[in-house]
């Protein structure tokens, strides 16, 4: 990687190329922001039509030509308790429960060939199904430092440390 250009640069940059080169109808997109998760473990059936509520679909998101979308690990302190991404405010094992249930949500997906985890900047280049760069909103499904490293070996590229409602990390 050059000197001074992130990994993120460097991402848009390989992702950019790939597109010129597979799609002669025109370049291919990169979707900054998906709660593929979220959706899919709320009940989502991503092979049908979006409902009117929504846009995202596997054959939407193929018609689009997305070829790489920051796919999240969403997590809501306090939220409604019938939504797969609430966890009670200081209960750090329920809060990394819903975010590894969302990992292997994604996990399954790429198991099954609809996705692939970018990695690797070589992962930019796979196939089966769309590039998804693994982001985190809200840190607290990380229990402690050592546990990190079990997110980045699974594909975690992007940690925030809270959203909207804080965190135990931040506000």
């Amino acid at each position: 990687m050059a000197s001074g250009v992130s990994w993120l640069e460097t991402t848009l940059i390989a992702s950019a190329t790939m597109s010129n080169e597979s799609h002669a109808c025109g370049p291919s997109w990169i979707d900054g922001h998906l709660d593929l998760a979220l959706l899919g473990l709320g009940g989502r059936d991503f092979d049908q039509p979006p409902p009117a509520t929504g846009v995202v679909s596997w054959p939407s998101l193929m018609e689009s030509r997305i070829e790489v979308a920051f796919g999240t690990i969403f997590t809501e302190m306090n939220g409604p308790a019938d939504q797969p991404a609430s966890y009670p405010r200081g209960d750090r094992e329920t809060a990394s429960r819903v975010g590894r249930a969302q990992m292997a949500w994604y996990e399954s997906m790429e198991k099954d060939g609809r996705i692939h985890i970018v990695r690797r900047m070589s992962d930019l280049q796979s196939s089966p199904g769309i590039g998804i760069v693994l982001l985190m909103e809200c840190a607290d499904p990380i229990l402690d430092p050592e546990d990190l490293a079990w997110w980045l070996n699974q594909g975690l590229r992007m940690v925030g440390l809270s959203w909207a409602f804080g965190s135990r990390h931040a506000g």
